[in-house]
C-alpha cells in the first residue's frame, strides 16, 4: 500500500489517481461523472458544462457574440429589400428581445446542446408575429417509424406544449394553427433530426480540466503541499486521529500546510516534499483549453496571450470568421429563410453584411482593388463590392495602351510605309497611291507634243521613325 493510499484510507478519501490526492481534498462534483458515459451528452449535461467550465463558455460566447453582431441582408426573389416585414420581425422578435439577443441565445444552444428549438408564434400561412427560444434541456422527443422525431414535448416549469409532425416530405412541427417549432441544428448524431453536441468529442478533456481545477484548489487550500506525516505506534480511532491532527496543526504546523496522521510503528514525523507532478495542473489546463478551442474552430491565438503578435492576432480573427462565425451565421439563417420561403411562397435568402465588420470590410476592399487593377472588373463594379455609388464613365474598361492581341502587330503597316519592313519607300508608295485611282487622259490629237516635265520637287525633310509612327496613329 503506497504512502498516499494510506493517507487517503486514514481520512476516507479516494486516492487511486495519476496525481496524488491532497489531504482533505474536495470531492468531485456529481456533474463531472456524467461525462464518462458512452452515449451522447444530453442537453442538461451540456448546459451544466457551459455554466461550469470557463474556457468552454468563453469560446461559445465569442462565436455567439460575433454571429449576433452581423446584420442580415434580406433578398426576396433575388432582389435585396431594405423595408420588409421580415426585416422588422428579425429586428423586433418580441418578448423584450432584440435581434442580437435572440440570435445569441439560439447560437449558444446550438453550440452546447447541438440543436435549438425555436418557437414561431403566429399564423402558419404568413410571417409569425413573434419568435421565442425554447430550452433544449426542457425538450423531450419521441421517434417515429422512419427514425425521425414524431413529436417534441416541451415541459417548462409553468407550462407544457406538444409539437406534432405534419405530413409530407418537408414536414413541420406544429401545436395548433398559431404555434410551430423549428429545430435548428448543424448535424444529426445518433438520432435523425436531433443535433449532435460538439462537446461529445471533448467530453474527457473537459472532465480533466474540471479535475485539475479541483486538485489545484485543494493544493492551494493546504499551502500547496502536505507538510509531513505523523505516525503513531498504536492504532487510533477516528476521533483520536482528528483531535491529534487538530492539536498538532494548531501548535506547530502554522500556515504552510497540513499534517497527515496514520497509525502503526513508532511515533515519528516525516517531511513530505512536493513533486513536480503536483503542479502539472497548469500544463494540463492549457492543453485542455487548446482542445476545446480547436473543437469549435476557434484559433488558440485569441486565448493564449504569450503567443500573440500583431500579425498572427489579426490573422486569427480572420480565421475565426471564416471557420466559425460565418458558417454558424449561415446555419441559423438558412433554416429561417427556408421556413419563411414556405410561409410566404417566395424565395427568401438571408446573407451577412460583411462590410459591417472592419476586418471583413478591409478584405473586401483589398479584393476589389486587386480585381480592378488587373482589369477584370470595371471601376463601378469594384465600388459596388464595398457599397459605393457609381461614377461617371465608371462602367468602362481601361487597359494599358500597348496591349495587343496575341500574334498581331498594329505597327506592321506603318513600318512598311516607312520602308523599314523591306517594302517600297514612303515617297514611291505615296506617288503610286495618288495615281492609282486616276484614269489615263484621252488624247485629242495624236500629233500634239507631250507636255513638258515639271521639275522634280525637293525631297521632304527627314523625320524620325518614332515621331512619324505616332503622327500616323493619331
Amino acid at each position: 500500500m503506497s504512502l498516499f493510499s494510506r493517507i487517503g484510507a486514514a481520512l476516507g478519501l479516494a486516492t487511486k489517481s495519476a496525481v496524488p490526492a491532497p489531504v482533505s481534498a474536495a470531492s468531485v462534483p456529481p456533474w463531472v461523472g456524467l461525462m464518462m458515459g458512452a452515449g451522447e451528452l444530453t442537453a442538461v449535461e451540456a448546459w451544466r458544462l457551459y455554466k461550469n467550465v470557463a474556457t468552454l463558455a468563453r469560446v461559445i460566447d465569442l462565436i455567439a457574440d460575433q454571429v449576433a453582431h452581423l446584420p442580415p441582408v434580406i433578398e426576396i426573389n433575388g432582389t435585396t429589400v431594405d423595408e420588409h416585414p421580415l426585416k422588422q420581425l428579425l429586428c423586433r422578435p418580441g418578448f423584450n428581445r432584440s435581434r442580437r439577443k435572440l440570435v445569441k441565445e439560439v447560437v449558444v444552444q446550438i453550440m452546447t446542446a447541438g440543436y435549438c428549438p425555436l418557437h414561431l408564434i403566429g399564423s402558419q400561412r404568413g410571417l409569425p408575429f413573434a419568435l421565442d427560444v425554447l430550452k433544449a434541456e426542457h425538450t423531450v422527443w419521441q421517434r417515429d417509424v422512419d427514425g425521425w422525431p414524431r413529436q417534441f414535448h416541451v415541459q417548462e416549469p409553468t407550462r407544457g406544449m406538444t409539437f406534432v409532425r405534419t405530413d409530407g416530405v418537408n414536414f413541420r412541427y406544429v401545436n395548433g394553427p398559431m404555434s410551430e417549432m423549428l429545430p435548428i441544428y448543424d448535424m444529426a448524431g445518433d438520432n435523425k433530426g436531433i443535433g449532435l453536441s460538439r462537446l461529445n468529442a471533448v467530453r474527457n478533456d473537459v472532465e480533466l480540466r474540471a479535475r485539475a481545477v479541483i486538485h489545484n484548489k485543494s493544493l492551494i487550500d493546504k499551502g500547496a503541499r502536505i507538510s509531513g506525516i505523523l505516525n503513531f505506534k498504536d492504532a487510533l480511532t477516528d476521533d483520536q486521529m482528528e483531535a491529534v491532527q487538530s492539536n498538532v496543526q494548531r501548535a506547530v504546523a502554522g500556515n504552510a500546510g497540513s499534517i497527515a496522521i496514520t497509525s502503526g510503528g513508532q511515533s515519528e514525523f516525516t517531511n513530505v516534499a512536493m513533486t513536480p507532478r503536483d503542479m502539472d495542473w497548469g500544463t494540463l489546463t492549457g492543453l485542455v483549453d487548446d482542445a476545446i478551442a480547436a473543437r469549435y474552430n476557434c484559433p488558440v491565438t485569441l486565448f493564449n496571450v504569450k503567443a500573440q503578435t500583431n500579425n498572427n492576432y489579426e490573422t486569427a480573427w480572420r480565421m475565426l470568421f471564416d471557420n466559425a462565425v460565418l458558417p454558424t451565421f449561415k446555419l441559423v439563417y438558412e433554416d429561417l429563410a427556408r421556413v419563411f420561403s414556405e410561409r410566404l411562397g417566395q424565395e427568401v435568402e438571408i446573407e451577412p453584411d460583411l462590410l459591417s465588420v472592419p476586418i471583413l470590410a478591409e478584405r473586401a476592399i483589398a479584393n476589389a482593388i486587386k480585381l480592378h487593377g488587373a482589369g477584370l472588373v470595371t471601376r463601378d463594379e469594384a465600388r459596388n463590392d464595398f457599397g459605393m455609388e457609381p461614377t461617371l464613365n465608371g462602367d468602362l474598361f481601361y487597359v494599358p495602351m500597348g496591349m495587343v492581341p496575341a500574334g498581331e502587330d498594329y505597327f506592321t503597316e506603318v513600318d512598311k510605309r516607312l520602308g523599314r519592313g523591306g517594302g517600297e519607300s514612303e515617297t514611291e508608295t505615296e506617288t503610286e497611291d495618288d495615281t492609282a485611282g486616276e484614269e489615263p487622259a484621252q488624247e485629242d490629237d495624236a500629233d500634239e507634243p507631250p507636255p513638258a516635265k515639271k521639275p522634280a520637287a525637293p525631297p521632304p525633310a527627314k523625320k524620325s521613325a518614332r515621331s512619324e509612327r505616332v503622327r500616323r496613329l493619331n
